[in-house]
């Protein structure tokens, strides 16, 4: 990571934070969908869906790995701003800490 993508991260730690929980609840979301029918609801119209169990699963596949690829990106991000801010000697330290809490 260079010092320009350091800093942009270091100005986007908590949005990082929050957009690699909602990517986690995303993925979350599709493998609960993936493992299938869970209860059928009988007030809502049935779909004639023509789309099949196999393009389904592999439409779904695709969409998590994208989601996974994401979440692995903001990880690697807010785990190096957590090394370089760990790097920091004490009064930088908290400066840099609470400027992120700040933004």
């Amino acid at each position: 990571m260079n010092a320009k993508e350091l800093k942009n991260a270091l100005m986007n730690y908590n949005h990082l934070k929050r957009w690699g929980d909602d990517y986690k609840s995303e993925v979350d979301k599709i493998i609960y969908e993936m493992e299938g029918v869970k209860g059928i609801r009988y007030d809502n119209e049935m779909s004639n869906s023509t789309e099949n169990h196999d393009t389904k699963m592999l439409r779904l596949i695709a969409q998590k790995d994208k989601m996974i690829v994401e979440v692995k990106h903001y990880q690697n991000h807010i785990y190096e701003v957590s090394k370089f801010i760990d790097w920091l000697e004490e009064p930088y330290k908290q400066i840099v800490l609470i400027s992120t809490l700040m933004i």
